[in-house]
């Protein structure tokens, strides 16, 4: 079997690690994968493990070179001639939609987000399949799109639950981090998002100003104005000393370790909540706005606390109530169930259900 997965770029980011993860895993089940982007730096990655990348545009909205994009595209898919191809985002399924005219190819696509609803989003479900990571995207491909029920498929995001576990981190990163930022025997809380209005920061911050003193560790990306914007309602709500600014950081396996409790705050439904599950992989608590995939990850009360999207008092509750969940065990079993070897192998049942049967076969 051959399968070709079309996204915009092999940047840092969910959806493209989602890409990486499972063509590693493809290449390990003998499968030929191949994925088709602009570059990036997880590009080299693929074929690390085994895998082809090309380099295309199907990143760009540019209306005008579309034409000379989709006529590449369909000879790109003539020689490389895939038995599936995944799409990943809008503008790849776009691009595809046109491209296939007159060839016999097989197409999934996964819904990475809960977008608005409008004939350009529609396109994800014009699949053969269509992967939902939760119920709530599922949900909201019926009703929004009245997609066929017998079409979607519910595939949580898996993680990986060999690299997020609490034996495997590097303790030295840890203590040097905690030194760093002066977080030794301090309760922290965890936000790890790019510095996005709808990533919740404020509701974060003010959160901290009703919280019982814990302090609040931002990691992500994001201009230098929105943080200084943000650092300036800390100072005005007197929450600046119990603020933190990480920026982008790397080995997110030990930020999980430094926190106490780590929180999802955002304003819109998350497709999934990767972050919720691979802090509770590391036996770290959450506090999560209750919409979206954080539905399907978060056991109120027994893996961590929901609190309605946008309040800051019931999130202050909610990281409160979830400092007092100690139990490691119980809280990385919570999400065992939806771990990278799952999502891999319900991602390849469904590529062989959509293959024609052999020639022979039954």
């Amino acid at each position: 079997m051959k399968v070709l997965q079309l996204l915009p770029s092999l940047g840092i980011g969910g959806v493209e690690r989602g890409v990486v993860e499972l063509s590693r895993r493809l290449c390990e089940s003998g499968v030929h994968s191949v994925v088709v982007s602009k570059g990036g730096d997880c590009a080299r990655q693929i074929a690390a493990d085994g895998g082809e990348w090309i380099e295309f545009d199907c990143a760009s909205k540019n209306l005008l070179t579309a034409p000379a994009r989709v006529s590449r595209l369909r000879r790109l898919l003539r020689q490389t001639a895939p038995d599936i191809v995944h799409l990943r985002s809008r503008v790849p399924a776009w691009l595809f939609r046109f491209a296939r005219r007159g060839l016999a190819l097989r197409a999934v696509s996964t819904i990475h987000g809960i977008y608005n609803p409008g004939f350009y989003s529609q396109v994800m479900t014009r699949a053969d399949a269509v992967i939902c990571p939760s119920r709530a995207v599922l949900e909201y491909a019926q009703k929004e799109y009245h997609a066929p029920p017998d079409k979607l498929h519910l595939i949580h995001r898996g993680t990986d639950f060999d690299y997020f576990h609490p034996q495997q981190i590097d303790r030295a990163f840890c203590d040097e981090f905690r030194a760093r930022h002066q977080l030794q025997n301090k309760r922290v809380a965890l936000l790890a998002a790019r510095l996005t209005q709808l990533k919740g920061h404020e509701v974060f911050i003010r959160a901290l100003a009703a919280s019982d003193g814990i302090v609040g560790l931002i990691v992500g990306g994001g201009s230098e104005s929105r943080r200084r914007r943000l650092m300036e309602l800390a100072r005005s709500i007197g929450v600046g000393g119990r603020v933190i600014f990480a920026g982008a950081q790397s080995q997110m396996r030990e930020i999980y370790a430094v926190a106490d409790v780590t929180v999802s705050a955002s304003l819109r439904p998350e497709a999934f909540g990767r972050t919720i599950a691979e802090s509770l992989a590391m036996a770290t608590p959450v506090a999560a706005s209750a919409h979206g995939g954080a539905l399907d990850i978060v056991n109120n009360g027994i893996n961590g606390f929901l609190f309605p999207p946008g309040d800051p008092a019931a999130l202050a509750d909610a990281m409160n109530k979830a400092l007092t969940l100690k139990d490691a065990k119980k809280l990385r079993e919570s999400v065992l169930p939806m771990s990278l070897d799952a999502m891999c192998e319900k991602t390849l049942a469904l590529y062989r259900r959509l293959l024609p049967p052999s020639p022979g076969a039954g």
